[in-house]
């Protein structure tokens, strides 16, 4: 399979199991240290696999980072 392939595929299959990861443990990934672990995947995954793997894991921590600011959103 190719390569590219591969990585829009796990990125597809990880915005889908986004949703079912319970909102309790997302809210630990809302602090300085999670923020700094979940921006540091895809620097990890570049340096370690492939340019195009460390796009798609950005994708999926995108995609985390906007969940939880739709289900807890700042006070204004």
């Amino acid at each position: 399979m190719d390569a590219f392939v591969l990585n829009v595929f796990l990125a597809i299959t990880g915005a889908m199991i986004v949703p079912l990861i319970p909102i309790e443990y997302l809210r630990t990934l809302d602090t300085n240290i999670g923020r700094f672990i979940l921006l540091s995947l895809p620097v990890i995954v570049y340096h370690s696999l492939a340019p195009s793997s460390s796009v798609m894991v950005g994708v999926v921590v995108a995609i985390i980072i906007d969940r939880i600011h739709d289900l807890r959103p700042t006070p204004t």
